[in-house]
């Protein structure tokens, strides 16, 4: 059974015109970090109080770099030492262009410095893994104004120290994914949810994308917890081709 499918340069090259962040978008660089992500989320969404529908097409690219590894546990960073290039432009047809370090850090971890200053500092709270509320701060970067006194943007930070690996407590959520056996006897998908909280159960929505080369039948489906047998709140299968149509 086929599990594993390289990523296709060219592929990934057709969802973005090379424009504002876009051009950061280096092969090499971004290839060689720890994960890498593309998507691209098209969905109708209502217009002029609903009375027109539009489409909605949001393109995101996630992106994990670990500097310490490369840089022999420092921890400093920029455009240019993660994606190889500075940022020479903003998308010409986005009413704003913007770009948010977290500086939640400087309080508790080890200190860093910007090397450009933000032009403004937003909080934000959430609730972290034991239950509490905590405050997180960003440092906000307004492209188009920095692009007013400079051709290209390189924004990083600096760190005081080297950086000295600790314990990192689990997420509140993760999953385990897995394909597992062979054929189309023994063959199947093994997905695995770990749930962290102390206090309360999670409500999960689970979506996946089934390769093509790999068919699976519906009353196979079975959820367990334990030893306990699951019902889902709901379930549903839509090919690729019917979800395009419906959308145009």
């Amino acid at each position: 059974m086929i599990y594993y499918m390289k990523i296709c340069v060219q592929q990934r090259t057709s969802y973005f015109t090379k424009a504002g962040l876009s051009t950061l978008l280096n092969a090499l660089n971004i290839f060689s970090a720890h994960y890498v992500s593309v998507a691209v989320d098209v969905r109708r969404v209502c217009k002029e109080s609903c009375s027109k529908i539009a489409i909605e097409l949001i393109q995101s690219v996630s992106i994990v770099f670990d500097p310490p590894v490369s840089q022999q546990k420092k921890q400093d960073w920029s455009f240019v030492k993660l994606f190889g290039s500075s940022l020479l432009s903003t998308c010409p047809v986005a009413t704003t262009s913007k770009v948010f370090v977290d500086v939640s850090s400087n309080k508790s971890g080890i200190p860093f410095a910007l090397n450009h200053k933000p032009h403004e500092i937003i909080k934000e709270n959430f609730d972290n893994d034991s239950g509490y509320t905590e405050e997180r701060e960003y440092g906000v970067y307004n492209l188009k104004k920095m692009f007013k006194d400079s051709k290209y943007v390189n924004i990083g930070a600096t760190y005081e120290n080297i950086h000295i690996y600790g314990i990192i407590p689990s997420p509140i959520l993760y999953v385990d994914r897995k394909v597992a056996g062979y054929g189309q006897e023994q063959g199947g998908i093994h997905v695995t949810f770990h749930n962290n909280h102390r206090k309360k159960s999670l409500k999960i929505l689970y979506y996946d994308m089934i390769p093509w080369y790999l068919r699976l039948y519906s009353h196979t489906l079975s959820i367990k917890s334990g030893r306990k047998l699951l019902t889902p709140g709901k379930e549903s299968f839509v090919t690729i081709f019917s979800f395009l149509q419906e959308i145009f």
